[in-house]
């Protein structure tokens, strides 16, 4: 329970520490009446500061000052934009300054690579190269590299 409404673990995990403010474990026979067949095997009850009856959703909580990241899974997919390069207008006279180079969510490994080619920005600069993924038994991965680009010779 928090702050007198039922809730399930995974609902709990979303309460900041600092918001609690006292955990009952409730076993007396007396004391668990209120819950009836619910509370047969003993309540825990969580009290928050703040007494917010929606504590068993997610809520974002504002701290200035502090970031405080929410990290639930894997975000889906998004698309960045990415110059679609012709002979006719790879020499634009428009430069390309774009943040993020190369995007793909769905890259295939054959073996144990994976070939890639994009372009890169008209910044001559060195980039940091970041690969994540999860393999096929669930082992999160992740790399970061540097890339320089620079004025060939």
């Amino acid at each position: 329970m928090v702050d007198g409404l039922e809730v399930t673990w995974e609902n709990i995990k979303y309460i900041p520490l600092g918001d609690v403010d006292k955990i009952e474990i409730l076993k007396n026979s007396a004391l668990l009446a209120v819950y009836g067949s619910r509370g047969g095997n003993g309540v825990i009850s969580v009290l928050t500061k703040m007494g917010r009856p929606d504590l068993y959703a997610e809520y974002e909580r504002f701290v200035p000052g502090r970031i405080t990241p929410r990290v639930k899974g894997f975000q889906q997919p998004r698309k960045f934009y990415s110059p679609k390069y012709s002979l006719n207008n790879i020499n634009d006279p428009k430069p390309d300054f774009r943040p993020t180079l190369y995007w793909n969510p769905n890259v295939s490994f054959d073996g144990r690579e994976a070939k890639i080619e994009f372009f890169t920005s008209d910044k001559l600069a060195r980039y940091v190269v970041v690969v994540e993924g999860i393999s096929k038994r669930g082992k999160i991965i992740s790399r970061s590299n540097l890339l320089s680009v620079s004025v060939p010779k």
